[in-house]
């Protein structure tokens, strides 16, 4: 009977732990493979058959004991999908970081020499042995002009991806919690879906990943627009790529009626922290045009 009490008190003490995990395992299923399934039903088999049977009185207890084995083992499952979050807990115990949140400041320079041109609410986090271990976890959107390094690769992680890179000039955009837009200027990236699939990127592409259903659209924009030190510059440029350029820069809709000459050439400059009414009423003023907000889009057409 001290026995069986021992055990009655010992297994109590898992509920609240058993609890969690199977919630865990809900929130997570749909996120799941079918493999990660199979792999569920063959851990709770094995469990069961090395069980040998016992008493009625106790089975319930072994039946208890049984479902914390298997929770543990669904919870290693679920991990399987997300290693680099997992590796991420786990250096957050090992190591201090340093965390640095947007005060208004033009650049961040980062230990290795590289630069962030980050914008208003965004946050970045790395660890204080930054030169030996170059990773680094971004909130909200920031401009990277990333040092190279052959021997210490640069990784910029986000929520469920990552980005990967030697040296380069490349934006992150995360305004939408729905997909990450990353858009490189220079150099070369491999970004690094949430189903560890690897996409890679060339100088004047944009990558939209839509985190819901990991599916990636690139998207080319004139190679003639170039990043340099806190500045987009572009030369010989024409009105329809910089418009459409601005248009996934700041995510608005900007249309052309049929009087404006979509092909003019406009060369220039504007920072990157310029908002897209300022830009806007740079071109209407070299090129004679007016601008109009209608229906949450901007609209350009030429003057009468």
């Amino acid at each position: 009977m001290d026995n069986r009490r021992s055990l009655r008190e010992k297994l109590s003490n898992w509920f609240p732990f058993v609890k969690q995990l199977y919630k865990d395992w809900e929130e997570a299923k749909n996120d799941v493979s079918q493999e990660d399934f199979e792999m569920r039903d063959r851990i709770w088999d094995k469990i069961h058959q090395e069980i040998s049977p016992v008493r009625t009185s106790v089975n319930w207890y072994f039946r208890t004991a049984i479902g914390i084995a298997a929770a543990v083992a669904l919870l290693l499952v679920i991990n399987i999908f997300n290693l680099r979050e997992w590796k991420g807990m786990l250096s957050d115990r090992s190591q201090s970081f340093v965390t640095h949140v947007y005060n208004g400041e033009s650049v961040y320079v980062l230990p290795d020499g590289s630069k962030i041109w980050m914008e208003g609410g965004s946050c970045i986090k790395y660890v204080s042995d930054f030169n030996s271990c170059r990773d680094l976890w971004l909130t909200g959107n920031a401009v990277f002009d990333v040092v190279k390094n052959p021997e210490s690769i640069f990784r910029v992680h986000m929520d469920s991806s990552c980005i990967e890179v030697k040296g380069t000039v490349f934006s992150v955009e995360q305004t939408n919690e729905k997909a990450n837009v990353v858009t490189l200027y220079s150099g070369r990236i491999d970004y690094i879906g949430n189903k560890n699939e690897t996409i890679k990127l060339n100088p004047s592409q944009r990558l939209v990943y839509n985190l819901q259903e990991s599916s990636a659209q690139i998207i080319e924009f004139n190679s003639d627009i170039h990043w340099n030190n806190g500045r987009f510059r572009f030369v010989d440029v024409s009105l329809e790529d910089l418009v459409n350029f601005l248009g996934y820069e700041y995510g608005v809709d900007i249309d052309m009626d049929e009087t404006v000459d979509r092909k003019a050439l406009l060369t220039g400059t504007f920072l990157h922290n310029e908002d897209e009414e300022g830009i806007l009423s740079k071109i209407v003023l070299s090129l004679n045009l007016n601008c109009k907000k209608e229906d949450g889009k901007y609209v350009l057409s030429k003057k009468k």
